[in-house]
């Protein structure tokens, strides 16, 4: 997304807002991959869409609050 601009970015992210709400509502589910997934990159809620979440590697205390939320406990 960095690569992008912001006009580019907005669009894209737009359109994925829209893929993740109105495909679930259709019956199919996206599966997504990031580094990073904070608000910087899936704002608007779209983050709160997927139900299902995997986390890969040793996580940081702000990397485990991106993922699953502040208010999960970390074991």
């Amino acid at each position: 997304m960095e690569m992008l601009g912001n006009k580019e970015n907005t669009a894209v992210l737009n359109k994925l807002k829209q893929i993740v709400m109105l495909g679930r509502q259709a019956g199919f589910f996206l599966i997504l991959a990031c580094q990073r997934p904070d608000a910087k990159y899936l704002g608007d809620g779209i983050r709160d869409q997927f139900n299902f979440r995997v986390a890969l590697g040793r996580m940081s205390e702000m990397g485990y609050g991106m993922m699953f939320g502040s208010d999960v406990q970390k074991d």
